[in-house]
């Protein structure tokens, strides 16, 4: 089964119902429901889009987020110190994200 890993940019992009991101995100998610998707994201991004949303919107929606999170099909991995060590310096020598001209249509 394959795996793919969201951050919180796509997240926060399918909450905010743009167009072409929440179909990309609403794909994922039916693909993950049907077990032909494993479908993770860290701690770390969950709190994320929990700051952000409650920062640039409002409490309301951020505590809706916090209720919703647990109910994706999406596992929440808390990454262990070194792991985030890690993650950060791929972030800073690579490019992992996709950009939005780059998703599938």
């Amino acid at each position: 089964m394959k795996s793919r890993v969201l951050d919180s940019w796509p997240i926060l992009e399918w909450i905010s119902g743009r167009s072409h991101p929440t179909e990309y995100v609403d794909k994922l998610f039916a693909e993950a429901e049907r077990s032909r998707l494993r479908l993770l994201i860290s701690a770390m991004n969950v709190g994320e889009i929990y700051y952000f949303l409650r920062k640039h919107h409002n409490a309301t929606l951020a505590e809706t987020w916090r209720e919703v999170a647990g109910t994706l099909p999406v596992t929440i991995e808390v990454p262990a110190l070194e792991d985030i060590w890690i993650a950060a310096i791929l972030k800073a020598c690579s490019r992992l994200l996709m950009p939005m001209r780059s998703l599938p249509r």
